[in-house]
């Protein structure tokens, strides 16, 4: 498994990175044929077309749309929800972009018998096209509520390999590599269903 950590923007303070990883998510559907075509090339470096997810003045545009899509002005004299829960998220964007608020609620969920929606979605995607773009909360417990994270999956050669864009990142791959090890344990459930 490969796991790949671009530099992105960074956000200003903690409970923004809901508006962040939809942001991130729609930087690499837009740009998603030169990614993959770049990434393909050079399986173990940071793929071209991201240039966009580090794009402070750009973020600042979609994050205008958004809060006007969350029915609130994005100057400061009314409040901008933060701290976006799974429903919030959908609402910024008119693609359907995967929602995954906790890997291990996903887990459980197959365990029982029940599949979730979006990470079939996600499964059905890396099966017929080879590869998806989500939205993935960070927590490891079955709540969500930690840190959303734009990630982009590429399977090639019976492999999935992630690109994880998130706000927070401060070169600590360690936990991109965590939290995919998660996901990629749950994907390999659906996607031998």
């Amino acid at each position: 498994m490969i796991v790949l950590s671009p530099t992105c923007v960074q956000q200003h303070s903690a409970p923004d990175c809901g508006f962040y990883a939809r942001y991130f998510s729609d930087c690499l559907i837009d740009n998603l044929r030169k990614i993959i075509k770049s990434w393909d090339a050079h399986l173990d470096q940071i793929p071209d077309g991201l240039q966009r997810c580090n794009d402070q003045r750009q973020y600042e545009v979609a994050y205008k749309s958004f809060a006007r899509k969350l029915g609130r002005s994005s100057e400061k004299k009314q409040t901008v929800p933060t701290n976006l829960l799974e429903h919030q998220i959908r609402q910024l964007g008119s693609n359907a972009v995967p929602v995954l608020s906790s890997i291990e609620a996903a887990r459980s969920s197959i365990l029982s018998g029940v599949l979730q929606d979006d990470l079939l979605t996600v499964a059905s995607n890396v099966s017929r096209n080879g590869h998806a773009v989500l939205i993935c909360n960070t927590t490891t417990t079955q709540l969500a509520g930690e840190h959303w994270v734009g990630i982009l999956v590429r399977r090639k050669s019976n492999v999935n390999r992630y690109l994880v864009c998130d706000s927070l990142f401060r070169g600590i791959r360690s936990q991109h590599r965590n939290l995919c090890n998660r996901l990629d344990a749950v994907l390999k459930l659906y996607l031998n269903k």
